[in-house]
């Protein structure tokens, strides 16, 4: 039999393994947390010694320096993954530059491949040693922001300043008295200013309504349309242009049992703007071609040119907000680059897509689907 003592040394032993094992518990809880905190973080994070040797890096840091292996990182010195400049000298990691301040450099994959990244290094110790935690963010998208905000400046100072100091010109002439008399010149001079005009309440729209679409908040009326209406209409509107230009327009061989389900106001605008472009970039006496191809659960209609085509590497932004207006002869020929990002919200706003085919010197083939309606 055991004596007393016995039994309450036991008791006491039960008791400290039971706190123990409670201590052990909580450990391991707070480590899953940090561990699931640290891979919930949107940002890369490296933990070195004080001398910057990598000791841990969370999977976003390997996925921002294109790596799927942790140890590819450890023993190896975090300067070497950063850059101050282009080519300038390595960002040093180590105590004397943890100041817990954020620094914009170059951050370098393993591949070779660099990308801008804010960069922060926090000081902290255990009882073992003194560490560092390297903060690593990538600022591209916020870099191509600020490019995208610079684009949209430049084209509001040219698509919008230019003609409205053409109005204002025209207007202090007038006042001035400098048409009186010269009926003929200032007919002229009108319908120049009536062209500017309607230049930039069209590019105003432009602006007004893409922000709705985009956001889906365009108010749209479906009904089921003949493609052979909606491209009749397109090309009765373009006519004008066409022929200005001396372009034909072959639009003859379309179905009139292919009916597409589509507000028929945008959809026309879409087709417009895609004919808009084909004729502005053909050459004179050449033809801009209008195909409608029945698929399974979409028609696909396409505009066709002979004109200069488009460089493989700007076809994947051609529909993006200006970028049109970054080709070199876009500006000469009015681009401002919205049209084509208009016609994308509208189409996928249809359920349908947009897209471009392309060979440089032989033309282009702007085409978008509609879901089709079987009569």
């Amino acid at each position: 039999m055991p004596t007393e003592d016995a039994v309450a040394l036991q008791a006491k032993v039960d008791q400290l393994k039971q706190r123990l094992e409670l201590m052990q518990r909580a450990a391991q809880d707070n480590e899953e947390r940090i561990r699931t905190l640290l891979s919930a973080l949107p940002v890369g994070l490296l933990i070195t010694d004080e001398f910057g040797t990598i000791e841990a890096a969370n999977p976003q840091c390997l996925a921002l320096f294109g790596s799927n292996q942790p140890a590819s990182f450890f023993d190896q010195n975090a300067s070497l993954f950063f850059r101050e400049g282009t080519d300038g000298p390595a960002l040093i990691v180590n105590s004397s530059r943890a100041d817990a301040k954020t620094k914009e450099v170059i951050a370098v994959r393993f591949d070779g491949e660099r990308f801008p990244a804010d960069v922060m290094i926090c000081s902290f110790s255990t009882k073992v040693k003194k560490q560092l935690l390297v903060v690593i963010e990538d600022v591209t998208q916020r870099h191509e922001v600020e490019r995208l905000k610079q684009e949209f400046v430049s084209m509001i100072s040219h698509d919008l300043r230019t003609p409205l100091t053409s109005i204002q010109c025209y207007l202090n002439s007038v006042t001035d008295g400098l048409y009186d008399g010269n009926p003929t010149v200032l007919k002229e001079k009108s319908r120049q200013i009536e062209e500017d005009t309607a230049r930039l309440i069209t590019m105003i729209n432009s602006l007004l309504d893409i922000d709705k679409l985009e956001a889906g908040k365009m108010e749209m009326f479906f009904d089921i349309i003949p493609c052979r209406e909606l491209v009749q209409a397109s090309v009765k509107s373009i006519m004008a242009l066409a022929e200005q230009r001396r372009i034909k327009i072959d639009a003859l061989h379309i179905d009139k049992s292919i009916y597409v389900s589509a507000d028929k106001e945008f959809i026309v605008q879409v087709l417009v703007n895609l004919l808009s472009n084909a004729i502005k970039f053909s050459p004179q006496d050449t033809s801009v071609h209008v195909e409608c191809q029945p698929l399974d659960k979409f028609v696909r209609l396409a505009v066709c040119d002979h004109g200069p085509g488009i460089a493989e590497e700007f076809r994947n932004r051609m529909f993006n907000r200006f970028e049109q207006a970054q080709m070199s002869d876009a500006r000469v020929k009015g681009g401002s680059g919205l049209g084509l990002a208009s016609a994308r919200a509208i189409v996928e706003q249809h359920g349908g897509e947009i897209g471009v085919n392309s060979v440089q010197g032989e033309g282009s083939s702007f085409w978008f689907t509609l879901p089709r309606v079987i009569i």
